[in-house]
């Protein structure tokens, strides 16, 4: 079941505020956490500061008494509430229609109610989960999107306040076990939970309990909790470090058992943080053998660790996979450090090892790399240099996106003369070439690749279509 996310927006120099629903497996990955709402000072006002007082004349009994203060009452949560889903519900019908909008007013908007909130001391995360439990699950249409948005907006912005002033931690604790009691709500409640709290410094020693004893019950109907009670317990872990409670020995023992579930995940990803356990945790992926989970976890690793230790892990991982491709991880890498994976790929070749962590780092940093010119370079040397014919194969796809037209034929030619070049490689390159050059141009070099009786069928059909 999707895992629904709400997030906000802030688009261009303090502009609109908007809303989208995200899945928290999704990257991803691959979204950035904003700050929803103004900066507040923690220090609360109180309801009668700022002129709210009376003044009260006690002169002579015939004197003129003094005209009282306008009195500025402090209004109410639910007032200012309703005020910042009437911001968000007008922002999202007018988006939505294509009606003439003001960012920035809506921002202005916004940001003002968040202040008054602050000032006047309301307990703004209490108050937004009243509201949300109020909503009707699931969260769909213009008002219960609108309300949903407001709450967590409200929520996020009240435990960063209370982050940041430290006598209000009992509060923010309160808060967080509250928000994890509501993880089997919904998969929406579950999502937005993982929204707030994930890799977040909100959470204590007394929310690992809750979590342990809410994994073993994520499966079914309720296995929409699964991901982010993994996240949370990885987030937690990872912050207490030596204070958990989970001691490495129960780590491990999640981690050798195959029916470990969440937990075991979440073990796996937080030992894999750990420099001491790392190598273990990449041997047992190996040992079993399941190369969804190698796969996932090398993923994890190319995001989630410092670079020298990602390049490795997810390199051991995928020079024991038979049969995955780990595209995500190493897409993950070259994005991430494209100049270290090129690096850890020289090596490689200079030791004419790790063929297959060769192969993806050159199809991953010859689609990812911006700079044509150091695309071509990459794609070129790999192709003139490496022994192995899956490296260059993938080498010559590159080469048909990159290289300029007598480059390719050349190296086209030096390809079709190797018996050891895969044909479906040439074939493919010759597809890509087609697509940014005049028909003649490609025509001599099909005509040639048909004529090899190894051609396989399906190859031989793309390349008459391109005749």
């Amino acid at each position: 079941m999707t895992l629904l996310r709400l997030c906000l927006v802030l688009v261009a120099a303090g502009a609109m505020i908007g809303w989208r629903l995200l899945s928290p497996g999704a990257a991803s990955a691959d979204v950035e956490r904003q700050v929803a709402g103004p900066q507040a000072s923690t220090q609360m006002a109180s309801p009668l500061q700022n002129g709210g007082e009376r003044q009260v004349a006690a002169e002579a009994e015939d004197a003129e008494p003094e005209e009282p203060e306008p009195d500025l009452a402090v209004r109410s949560f639910d007032e200012i509430y309703a005020d910042l889903v009437q911001v968000f519900l007008t922002s999202q019908v007018r988006g939505s229609s294509g009606q003439p909008f003001d960012p920035a007013g809506s921002n202005a908007q916004a940001s003002a109610l968040f202040k008054e909130i602050a000032e006047a001391g309301h307990a703004a995360g209490q108050g937004a989960l009243t509201k949300l439990d109020a909503v009707p699950s699931p969260w769909s249409g213009e008002r219960a999107l609108a309300e949903a948005l407001t709450c967590q907006l409200l929520l996020d912005f009240d435990l960063q306040q209370m982050s940041r002033a430290s006598i209000r931690a009992e509060q923010m604790s309160a808060l967080v076990s509250s928000l994890i009691e509501r993880l089997p709500f919904s998969a929406q409640y579950a999502g937005l939970v993982q929204t707030l709290l994930e890799d977040q410094p909100y959470m204590g020693p007394e929310h690992e309990g809750p979590l342990m004893d809410l994994a073993p019950t994520a499966y079914g109907d309720l296995s929409y909790m699964a991901e982010p009670i993994r996240v949370l317990l990885v987030t937690l872990w990872e912050q207490l470090g030596e204070e958990r409670a989970t001691d490495v020995e129960t780590l491990l023992r999640y981690l050798n058992d195959p029916s470990g579930g969440v937990l075991g995940l979440a073990a796996q990803q937080a030992l894999l943080k750990d420099p001491r356990y790392r190598d273990l945790v990449v041997a047992c992926l190996i040992q079993a053998g399941d190369e969804a989970a190698m796969n996932e976890m090398a993923t994890f690793a190319a995001k989630e660790l410092e670079v020298e230790g990602a390049i490795a892990v997810t390199k051991a991982l995928r020079g024991a996979a038979l049969y995955s491709y780990f595209g995500g991880a190493y897409g993950a890498l070259s994005e991430r450090a494209p100049g270290e994976l090129l690096g850890s790929y020289e090596e490689s070749l200079a030791a004419n090892l790790d063929p297959k962590h060769r192969e993806q780092a050159i199809a991953s940093l010859a689609w990812n790399i911006e700079d044509p010119a150091l695309k071509f370079e990459v794609a070129a040397k790999a192709f003139r240099d490496d022994p192995e014919p899956r490296v260059r194969g993938v080498a010559i796809m590159a080469l048909s996106r990159s290289a300029k037209p007598e480059v390719f034929r050349e190296s086209f030619q030096l390809a079709l003369k190797d018996p050891a070049f895969r044909r479906s490689y040439l074939s493919g390159a010759l597809s890509n070439y087609a697509s940014r050059n005049d028909a003649e141009s490609v025509a001599g070099m099909v005509e040639a690749l048909l004529k090899d009786p190894s051609l396989s069928d399906k190859d031989r059909k793309e390349l008459e279509a391109l005749r």
